[in-house]
């Protein structure tokens, strides 16, 4: 067998913003193949896996507008305040909220390419494509209803695949050319998902 060609890459994106934890990572790594086994069969793939991390918890916009610039946000003890300015929730504890986003999506579309032997013009093909997408978010806000604390967890998953089966023969006979296709396909559809939240915690540790 030879190798025909390749494909290969990988790339980082980082992306910040002026506020804080308000940014954006992702990691993409790709891959290619076809490769010519024989005259008659050729078989290849096009995949990719994509991470992005958006975790970290911004503070509020509205309660950064509220705060007077002048305002002390830490005690005499050097701690912070919890309301430093007219019941606005100091911005400095916001973000340390436990903060998890992260999303994954892994896809593969495999093919092979045959040209069935001794039959002159009648080609087969098969397309398998699937996809893999999943997405973890957790939080935990202590700030969160006058700091007796909120909390929630989301998982979510979906997974879809698709196999096509396509049967071609084109053949020309003199004056008349035939030109037939036959094509089978079966898809399949999942997802799920869990969601829990909590309020209201008596100690943080929980």
């Amino acid at each position: 067998s030879s190798l025909s060609s390749y494909f290969f890459s990988v790339s980082k994106l980082n992306q910040s913003n002026i506020l804080i934890n308000d940014d954006y990572k992702r990691y993409n790594v790709r891959l290619n193949l076809d490769i010519e086994v024989t005259k008659w069969m050729k078989l290849g793939v096009q995949s990719f896996v994509t991470t992005s991390d958006y975790s970290g918890a911004s503070p509020s916009m509205g309660d950064l507008q509220s705060l007077v610039p002048c305002v002390p946000v830490y005690d005499v003890n050097n701690e912070l305040i919890q309301y430093p300015y007219k019941g606005t929730v100091n911005p400095l504890l916001q973000i340390q909220q436990d903060n998890l986003d992260k999303r994954m999506n892994i896809f593969a579309n495999f093919y092979a390419d045959i040209d069935i032997p001794y039959i002159k013009g009648l080609n087969y093909r098969a397309n398998f494509s699937q996809n893999l997408i999943t997405t973890k978010k957790y939080n935990f806000n202590n700030t969160a209803l006058n700091f007796q604390g909120s909390a929630y967890k989301n998982y979510s998953s979906v997974y879809n695949w698709t196999l096509d089966n396509i049967l071609t023969y084109k053949r020309t006979f003199k004056d008349h050319t035939v030109n037939a296709t036959l094509v089978y396909g079966v898809e399949s559809r999942e997802g799920e998902g869990t969601d829990a939240t909590a309020q209201m915690f008596i100690n943080n540790v929980l």
